[in-house]
């Protein structure tokens, strides 16, 4: 599974986000789409306007299912994969449960 956290400067959501993925020890990488155009662009694609937005690539079966049942999650089977905007800590416990660290 492959975590990547879209994140803006100063944005508490953001920080909340990779303090508890790096909590629980889950590996993500951080784009800073202030700086990053194409990953705004890619943003403004997908529809979101505000950070973060979360995405996750090569997702498992049961994960994949657990994500769909969350409201505001966006979840692609076909590309196995689920995306989300904001702090959302119960999306993140599927990703990344407590005492898996």
């Amino acid at each position: 599974m492959k975590i990547t956290v879209y994140t803006l400067p100063d944005c508490q959501p953001c920080a909340a986000t990779k303090r508890l993925l790096t909590r629980r020890g889950a590996a993500f990488d951080v784009v800073d789409v202030s700086t990053d155009a194409l990953a705004r662009e890619l943003l403004a694609s997908w529809g979101y306007s505000a950070a973060p937005v979360v995405h996750v690539a090569a997702v498992k079966g049961l994960v994949l299912a657990s994500l769909a049942t969350r409201p505001g999650v966006l979840v692609d089977t076909a590309a196995r994969s689920a995306r989300w905007s904001g702090f959302r800590p119960d999306a993140l416990d599927v990703i990344a449960p407590k005492g898996a660290a």
